[in-house]
């Protein structure tokens, strides 16, 4: 690439107007304008000595425009970068639903995961931070595959699985045949159980077409029929038996206490009078993970455990159980609850 004309410019006069005009709606000088103006033509010269095979290309008009000159094929006009969006063929990558995924591989590393919301219209990679090579363009790629799938007419959960055996690409890795099919019961718990210490963030405010509460984002059709619908079943609340429990902790407060019976299937969690309102906030996260463990069939006590080992989900809001946290144990659920009354 040659140096930009505004490096060079064939009228200086003129030019040193522009600059000067530019460098004071950024409120700089002209000298650091033009410092930024090297920077800029530097990095495009970089970029441009890179083979086809290693740049990753983006038609995204918010990439590829408003930089450089002020002209009229440069300039993003209103609405662009939306139209582009909705234009695109592809799935949400955010969700708050259950996701299946698979592991991607590259012969024996694992280079990260593809999932697929359950029942929505979100899929996506997330890479391994620990892998080898480029993971912006590994994701890049994986994203074009799913843009694939998606064209095709597959659902989230039948793009995941259509990888699985198909042929592996020798940098961004593929799914072997063998490869199991499994559930995460949100992308956050995904994301930190592939890269311990990095939480992904719990995203834009409207996913799977709905705010946080349930409220459809689109209600052009008003809100939709009310039902009532029952409550999803989960562990008995109540029981005779002694209890195994763990403390439910926000920065060194207590929040509430899980806990499971030790001889009969029931589990719950108790919210610590003390912590007040957040007390109670905190139990959505816990029940609900209770509740989903219930649904896949597993003991209340190995509910308890799994619990116990999950990645920390929205800790400033739900509290985690402390990595070292011991399980202690109580005599009766009575005991128990006298425990998060006067605590």
């Amino acid at each position: 690439m040659q140096t930009p004309p505004w490096l060079n410019p064939a009228d200086p006069e003129r030019q040193r107007e522009v600059d000067e005009q530019t460098a004071a709606r950024m409120g700089i000088t002209v000298e650091r304008l033009h410092e930024i103006d090297r920077q800029i033509a530097a990095d495009q010269r970089a970029r441009d000595a890179l083979g086809p095979a290693d740049r990753i290309v983006d038609d995204n008009p918010k990439f590829n425009k408003g930089f450089g000159p002020v002209t009229p094929e440069n300039t993003i006009a209103p609405g662009e970068v939306r139209t582009h969006a909705a234009n695109q063929t592809n799935y949400e990558f955010w969700t708050r639903l259950r996701v299946d995924y698979v592991s991607v591989t590259r012969g024996e590393e694992l280079v990260g995961y593809l999932y697929g919301s359950q029942g929505g219209n979100s899929a996506g990679f997330l890479p391994c931070v620990a892998a080898h090579g480029n993971r912006n363009k590994a994701a890049s790629y994986w994203q074009k595959r799913l843009a694939e799938t998606c064209a095709m007419g597959l659902t989230p959960e039948e793009a995941v699985r259509y990888f699985i055996g198909r042929s592996s690409d020798a940098e961004y890795g593929g799914v072997a045949a063998d490869a199991e099919v499994a559930v995460a019961d949100t992308i956050q718990d995904l994301a930190l159980q592939l890269n311990p210490g990095a939480p992904l963030g719990n995203g834009p405010w409207i996913q799977d077409g709905t705010s946080p509460t349930g409220s459809p984002a689109d209600r052009s059709n008003g809100w939709g029929p009310l039902v009532s619908a029952p409550p999803k079943p989960t562990f008995p609340a109540e029981t005779a038996s002694s209890l195994v429990f763990y403390a439910i902790t926000r920065e060194n407060t207590i929040l509430g206490y899980l806990w499971s019976a030790t001889t009969e299937n029931a589990a719950d969690y108790l919210p610590r009078a003390a912590a007040g309102d957040a007390g109670v906030v905190a139990s959505g996260l816990w029940k609900h993970r209770l509740q989903n463990a219930f649904g896949r069939g597993k003991s209340s006590l190995e509910a308890l455990r799994q619990c116990r080992n999950v990645s920390a989900y929205a800790y400033d809001r739900f509290g985690l159980i402390e990595p070292d946290a011991i399980e202690r144990l109580a005599p009766s659920l009575a005991a128990l609850r006298d425990l998060a009354e006067r605590e």
